[in-house]
């Protein structure tokens, strides 16, 4: 027997002295024919049918050049370097190293029908990391064992992408469309310039979150459509901005620090549930925080600082009866709403708020139903 291929001008020789053979790793659809002979009289050789060995491969619309794509060809590992394919731009091959965080990485399924990846990657035996990752509607990437992705550019998920106890670190900007299941993780937004939160829809809310992103400005994270988070959040670096339909609510058992002059929210924040809170809150290039006690009632409530005077200020007129209030805050106010409970205010004053004697302050509520500050 001689195993012989078609390099697309001649037949090449292949294979030892059997009645079968095994291809390698095939890049492209490949021809294959058999030529036997045998010994004795009237014998001849004859060459067995042309068989063509199709081979699937990703659509490469959204790759460039040296762009990995997940193969899965021996395990669900992520951190083997044989389960991913490499693009140099005109064809793949069998990837040498896994992705570096210069790689762009695809992780899609392919084929007809869309059989050629086995197994789903999992970032459980070590950390993976990547420049950007784009996850397909039809593929899922899994975090495990505490084991961390980290994204040096953009994250585009229109699949699946489930956390579990593993976290995500990402300098880029967040796309989801498909879903993402938080688990445990945490996710920490650290880039050097803006970045951009499209979390998707609702049953996509993060679990931790940690806000340390090292740009300039007043616009340092901008949260383009509703984003929940439900666990732990840290507010170390970055001002959290909205656009569009953008808006940031805690759930029941969320908690957060109160963020510090280079971190906060840039607008209203709500929270809902019976636990002490502390809102991250502040007005443009200005920080005011401020906290809840724990309602009595399951409630939201929604809080927003406002670098500005608070109606009524400065007139003895608008300073209820018995308040011995003189006048409120010229420089800042806050409001506060609640669909239910309304718990004690903690409110913190700081350098922009121009106290001149602390011992002076009380804290003053606005009563719209009469129309002045009550002490």
């Amino acid at each position: 027997y001689q195993w012989q291929y078609y390099n697309g001008s001649s037949w090449v020789n292949v294979g030892t002295n059997s009645s079968s053979y095994t291809t390698g790793n095939l890049m492209n659809s490949t021809d294959f024919r058999c030529i036997y002979s045998t010994q004795g009289i009237g014998c001849t050789d004859a060459n067995s049918n042309t068989v063509t060995v199709t081979i699937h491969l990703p659509n490469t619309a959204d790759l460039s050049s040296d762009d990995y794509v997940w193969y899965g060809a021996g395990s669900t590992n992520w951190s083997t370097a044989s389960n991913w394919l490499k693009y140099d731009g005109t064809n793949f091959s069998t990837a040498s190293t896994i992705p570096t965080v210069n790689d762009n990485v695809l992780i899609t399924h392919f084929g007809t029908p869309l059989t050629c990846v086995s197994n789903l990657p999992y970032i459980a035996v070590a950390s993976g990391e990547c420049n950007s990752i784009k996850i397909t509607s039809n593929a899922q990437v899994f975090l495990n064992n505490s084991k961390k992705l980290t994204i040096k550019g953009n994250l585009n998920n229109a699949g699946i992408l489930t956390s579990n106890t593993g976290s995500i670190d990402i300098a880029g900007n967040w796309t989801n469309t498909g879903v993402f299941n938080a688990g445990t993780g945490t996710v920490t937004f650290n880039g050097n310039a803006t970045q951009i939160i499209n979390p998707g829809p609702a049953s996509s809310a993060f679990n931790n979150v940690v806000f340390n992103n090292t740009a300039s400005g007043i616009s340092d994270i901008n949260i383009n459509q509703p984003c929940a988070i439900n666990g732990a959040t840290t507010f170390t670096n970055g001002v959290v901005n909205f656009s569009g339909s953008g808006s940031l609510s805690f759930g029941i058992s969320a908690t957060s620090n109160i963020g510090n002059a280079n971190s906060y929210v840039n607008g209203s924040i709500s929270k809902r549930g019976t636990s002490a809170f502390n809102f991250a809150t502040g007005d443009g290039e200005h920080w005011g925080p401020c906290a809840i006690a724990a309602p009595f009632l399951n409630s939201t409530i929604t809080a927003q600082y406002i670098h500005s005077a608070g109606p009524l200020n400065w007139t003895a007129a608008y300073m209820c009866s018995g308040s011995d209030l003189h006048h409120t805050s010229g420089v800042e106010h806050w409001n506060l709403s609640s669909n239910e409970s309304t718990p004690n205010v903690t409110l913190y004053w700081n350098s922009d708020s121009d106290v001149v004697d602390p011992n002076d302050l009380v804290v003053a509520h606005y009563n719209a139903s009469s129309s002045c500050w009550e002490n």
